[in-house]
């Protein structure tokens, strides 16, 4: 992004077919767009979606805000001007104060993802509850979380305000009777030495949208203390509001509670080790088909 024009990019294409493979094209919102956003045009760049078609859509996320689409192989064609121009699509606007937003990895509350064979563009919210400390004055605990998603169909008008509310779930709600996977995941103490209930004090972050066309999952991110070098991942059913599956991964080069988890379609094209296929199966195989550890495999507890 320009400092001078925050409306105005530099994109970087490259082409196989020539020696000279890379070229830079500058491109930019109109003013009709830009004033869709509000005074100051700013945008971060968190993550990018591939949604494809004829003219290689391309969204470029700045997860505290919104989404620029841009038609990368039309730029191309068009010697450097894109056509159409980029355009511009606000996220949901969210509970969390405006004057949190831009503080930090957004990719630590919030994520976004394609699904249902490109036709989907689906968005997820997290919210982490505190409480006062009844030990420290002046000191709040996590007392569970709150998490949101909302969808839009990718052929919806850029200027449409269509993203749909698909559900809104608390952790509290989450029945964890006689659920038997449940079981890895750590037990935290109150102030008295007595477990919380469970998800009330753990550290969570990092929701993230199962690829998988056919359901509503989402996974988090949990360890007991920000320190440690265990973690797990909680998968989510978020349509009926419970529980998929827990598994513990190392997180021993994991500074904190930082980015470390991405989904990838990649199993989709791996072959399955017939001695493993017993028992990778369900849930168990959708949780590892989900997601990725970019500093440490997840480990899976065989009985």
């Amino acid at each position: 992004m320009d400092d001078v024009d925050p409306g105005k990019f530099a994109l970087c294409l490259h082409n196989s077919s020539f020696p000279v493979g890379w070229s830079t094209h500058d491109i930019s919102l109109d003013e009709l767009q830009r004033r869709q956003y509000g005074r100051c045009f700013h945008h971060l760049n968190s993550k990018v979606i591939a949604i494809g078609g004829d003219g290689g859509t391309m969204g470029f996320v700045d997860l505290w805000r919104g989404i620029l689409l841009c038609d990368v192989l039309k730029v191309e064609r068009g010697k450097g001007k894109p056509i159409p121009s980029l355009r511009y699509v606000m996220l949901p606007s969210s509970p969390v104060e405006e004057n949190v937003a831009g503080r930090g990895d957004a990719r630590l509350a919030r994520d976004i993802a394609v699904v249902q064979q490109g036709r989907t563009i689906k968005y997820v919210e997290l919210q982490v509850h505190w409480k006062h400390c009844l030990t420290f004055k002046g000191h709040y605990v996590k007392d569970g979380w709150m998490s949101r998603t909302w969808s839009r169909p990718v052929a919806a008008d850029c200027s449409d305000d269509c993203w749909d509310l698909s559900c809104k779930r608390e952790s509290s709600d989450i029945p964890v009777h006689s659920k038997p996977h449940f079981e890895p995941l750590p037990k935290v103490l109150d102030d008295g030495g007595m477990p919380l209930e469970m998800f009330k004090g753990l550290e969570i972050c990092q929701p993230k949208i199962s690829l998988h066309d056919d359901d509503g999952t989402v996974c988090f991110m949990a360890k007991k203390n920000r320190r440690d070098d265990k973690a797990w991942v909680i998968a989510v059913d978020m349509q009926n509001n419970t529980l998929q599956g827990v598994a513990e991964f190392a997180a021993g080069r994991t500074i904190g509670m930082s980015f470390t988890l991405m989904q990838s379609r990649i199993s989709k094209y791996l072959m399955t080790a017939p001695a493993s296929r017993c028992w990778k199966r369900g849930v168990k195989r959708k949780l590892e088909e989900s997601l990725v550890g970019i500093f440490g495999s997840i480990t899976k507890q065989r009985k």
